[in-house]
């Protein structure tokens, strides 16, 4: 697992897709959080399909990153169902279908 710094803490998979970057799945252990604007150098360009729906990592074909702010400890909570606001990158231009489904505190 790839670890980058980053404003909130995110359990990511990602996929290089041309000149950007999509996230498949995403969980944090933070209320309020920010999906980072750039990985590997690239933008942040789409939000797969489910990508933020609570739920368990499933198999995807992508690579896996830890986006800390600071010491991880182990006893966080990775759940997206906690999630009260959510701040989305300057370069999002896509956004798949059920992104958000049961992100009720949104």
């Amino acid at each position: 697992m790839e670890i980058l710094r980053g404003a909130n803490n995110w359990k990511l998979i990602c996929r290089r897709d041309g000149d950007g970057v999509t996230i498949l799945k995403g969980s944090t252990c933070d209320c309020r959080a920010a999906l980072p604007e750039t990985i590997w150098d690239l933008p942040v360009r789409a939000l797969g399909d489910h990508a933020l729906a609570p739920g368990t990592f499933e198999a995807l074909d992508g690579t896996e990153i830890l986006v800390t702010c600071g010491p991880v400890t182990g006893g966080e909570e990775w759940d997206t169902l906690k999630l009260q606001e959510l701040w989305l990158p300057d370069s999002l231009e896509r956004v798949g279908d059920y992104a958000f489904f049961n992100c009720r505190q949104l």
